[in-house]
């Protein structure tokens, strides 16, 4: 049995699966998802399990070059704005119109939809390289 952190096998399976600059969603459990998107669904009810949860397990073992958020995050959801700074500490963010951060969204490789319940908390996380310097 796998004993780090990512135990979800879909899960773990899609961040082996990155490369460098491959874009994974973390969605809250309305973001729409295109058909065609690798979709790893981790939503069980409302706020079960959390973005922030979810986050921290998938960046214990992605590595992460940036970020992408809609630009009302900020503003209308600054708690996840704040967490993700916490987790992703020195990593560059890229805030986007909202209109812009939905037509990038069908361009992700793999969507994991949360139970987040909260607006304006979806990131797409941008693969890094890990180990080279």
């Amino acid at each position: 049995m796998k004993k780090t952190t990512l135990l979800n096998r879909d899960l773990s399976m899609a961040v082996a699966g990155m490369g460098h600059h491959d874009l994974m969603l973390v969605a809250d459990a309305g973001c729409p998802i295109a058909l065609q998107t690798v979709r790893i669904d981790l939503a069980v009810r409302a706020g079960l399990p959390s973005e922030a949860d979810v986050l921290e397990a998938i960046l214990s073992e992605l590595s992460v070059e940036g970020y992408i958020v809609s630009s009302p995050m900020r503003e209308q959801n600054p708690r996840m704005y704040e967490t993700l700074a916490r987790l992703l500490p020195g990593t560059p963010v890229t805030e986007l119109e909202y209109e812009e951060f939905q037509r990038l969204i069908p361009t992700v490789k793999y969507a994991v939809r949360t139970g987040e319940y909260t607006p304006y908390s979806n990131v797409i996380l941008a693969g890094g390289a890990a180990g080279i310097v």
